[in-house]
């Protein structure tokens, strides 16, 4: 994330309360976003996907009858059109990478407008992708019946994350995280799976990878895990609230299961 263009619009907001901001290039006042588009060139089929954006929810769709990946994505501008923002589309062979550089842009006195920004990107189910996806303020959301990808990593600063596609299979490592926000996943497979969250609850109908760790500071955690309880090492801790599972370390067992919140329960089910 970005974290120094963070303590730099920090910055340029106190110094501008002080009129000292000379050298922030800064805007006070309402602003709208202008909807952009990109669709594959065709010149090659993308796999990898890289999103990185300030202010947006996003949203995946896997569609089994599209041909090319497309993305929908907002630009912020002024309501009189000057645009606020840079976005950078860069688009290779297999790759396409879309980031956002706002201004330093804050709004100061009451009832200011604050849209809504959102991305939504189609991407055609017959492949296998590769997808990062990073904002500072948003929602991250799957949908589709299924999704085959080589890795998956999605970060928020505030927003939750939905993995509401009927299946996501990843063949490498997951990682998921929110500072603010629940995540919620339906079935997903991958090589090793690791969940956090600040604040907000994490729930998942099927998981299943060898080794899976989920951690929250204030939250319930409810999972249901693929294969027997007997073949899983377990970690289960929590500080204040109860579990229906305990801790059992066996290095012997063939999966790893790491279950942690400071504040809330813990619940984990298993199929097999």
């Amino acid at each position: 994330m970005k974290k120094i263009t963070k303590f730099f619009v920090t910055a340029c907001v106190g110094l501008t309360v002080l009129g000292a901001a000379s050298g922030c290039n800064r805007y006070v006042g309402d602003y709208t976003y202008a909807q952009k588009s990109f669709i594959e060139s065709g010149s090659g089929e993308i796999v990898s996907l890289s999103i990185d954006y300030e202010n947006a929810a996003i949203e995946v769709k896997f569609d089994p009858s599209a041909t090319a990946v497309s993305v929908s994505y907002p630009q912020m501008q002024t309501k009189s059109g000057k645009e606020l923002s840079e976005v950078t589309v860069r688009e290779t062979a297999n790759a396409l990478t879309i980031e956002e550089d706002t201004d330093v842009i804050f709004k100061l006195g009451v009832g200011i407008n604050t849209p809504e920004a959102k991305i939504s990107v189609v991407l055609p189910a017959t492949r296998t992708y590769a997808l990062d996806l990073s904002v500072d303020n948003g929602a991250i959301t799957f949908l589709g019946d299924s999704a085959a990808l080589s890795s998956l990593t999605i970060d928020t600063d505030n927003g939750a994350i939905a993995l509401s596609a009927t299946e996501v299979n990843v063949a490498g490592r997951v990682e998921m995280t929110t500072d603010n926000g629940a995540i919620s996943v339906g079935k997903l497979t991958a090589s090793a799976l690791m969940i956090e969250t600040d604040v907000g609850a994490v729930s998942a109908s099927e998981l299943f990878a060898p080794e899976v760790t989920v951690s929250v500071d204030v939250g319930e955690i409810d999972v249901t895990l693929a294969g027997k309880k007997e073949e899983w090492s377990v970690v289960a801790e929590t500080n204040v609230g109860e579990s229906n599972i305990s801790t059992n370390v066996d290095t012997a067992r063939p999966y790893k299961l790491t279950l942690s919140t400071d504040v809330g329960g813990i619940k984990a089910n298993f199929l097999g």
